[in-house]
């Protein structure tokens, strides 16, 4: 599944205070274009912004939501 359908503007809407995914990565000077490069990032410093900005205890965490309010959407 696309990075940007799992992680939607409306999950990171309803569950984060970012209205995209870009706009989360860059608020903590990441940038990633697809899954490949988002799993490329350094994932301690990655899951310590989620951590940070959002309610989720990681990157994981959130993907496991996201896919769980995906299903609920389709």
């Amino acid at each position: 599944m696309p990075l940007d359908q799992l992680l939607s503007g409306s999950f990171l809407q309803k569950f984060t205070p970012f209205e995209s995914l870009t706009e989360l990565l860059q608020s903590g000077g990441f940038s990633a274009g697809s899954a490949e490069e988002l799993k490329a990032l350094p994932q301690d410093q990655l899951n310590e912004h989620v951590t940070k900005t959002t309610s989720f205890s990681s990157l994981k965490d959130m993907l496991v939501k996201a896919a769980e309010f995906y299903s609920q959407r389709k």
